[in-house]
């Protein structure tokens, strides 16, 4: 995850590393943070499948307070 976060550091419109980012942070069991590192992946991919199905599945593991985030989620991909 440390790679990925110097990435996004030097370069916060890197969509990929962001994506990169929330799958390790999920990986080390830090979901709120994964959350957050996807929907920045998203805000700048919005046109990835990849990137709306990760953010589906992360957001499903965040909690009750990520119900909107998911549906929301859910809605692009099928877009897509």
């Amino acid at each position: 995850a440390r790679a990925f976060t110097r990435v996004v550091q030097q370069d916060s419109d890197n969509g990929e590393a962001w994506n990169n980012l929330a799958r390790c942070l999920h990986e080390e069991q830090h979901a709120k943070e994964a959350t957050f590192a996807v929907a920045q992946a998203a805000r700048l991919m919005r046109d990835s499948w990849r990137v709306w199905d990760n953010y589906v599945h992360l957001s499903m593991l965040a909690g009750p307070e990520s119900v909107q985030a998911t549906i929301s989620a859910m809605a692009r991909l099928l877009e897509l």
